[in-house]
Formats: structure tokens, C-alpha cells, sequence
């Protein structure tokens, strides 16, 4: 198994992994379909063990903080 994919454990559905996995199902449940042409074949509760491909982590840049100055 590669390291940019994931196997359905019991119960799960494709929007479960987007939020487990992505930590938000908005817009991942979208690229996983376009990811894995054949999942919205499945029923809605995918079988056990199927293996889904997860598109490529992305890098989050620091959130920039304005500096404050307490004396001026």
C-alpha cells in the first residue's frame, strides 16, 4: 500500500475518509471521485478493504502575524 492511499474500514464512506483523513470533507470528496473513477460505482457504505487513492497533501504555509509593539 502507497503511502498516499487508504483502506475503507466497516462503515466507512467516501466523505468520512475525506473528513478522517483530510480533516475536512469539502471539495475532498470531489477529488477523491475524480481520483478513483470507479468509487461512485460502490454503495454508499463502501465495502471493507477497498483501497482509495488520496490526492497529493498540501503544504499550508505559517500564518503570518503582524508584530505589535507594546511601546509605541
Amino acid at each position: 500500500m502507497s503511502a498516499n492511499t487508504v483502506t475503507a474500514r466497516q462503515g466507512d464512506t467516501i466523505s468520512s475518509i475525506a473528513y478522517r483523513v483530510g480533516g475536512n470533507s469539502r471539495g475532498m470528496v470531489e477529488q477523491l471521485l475524480a481520483l478513483n473513477p470507479g468509487l461512485c460505482r460502490l454503495p454508499a457504505l463502501l465495502p471493507m478493504g477497498t483501497v482509495i487513492k488520496m490526492p497529493a497533501p498540501k503544504k499550508q504555509a505559517a500564518p503570518v502575524l503582524p508584530a505589535v509593539n507594546l511601546w509605541d
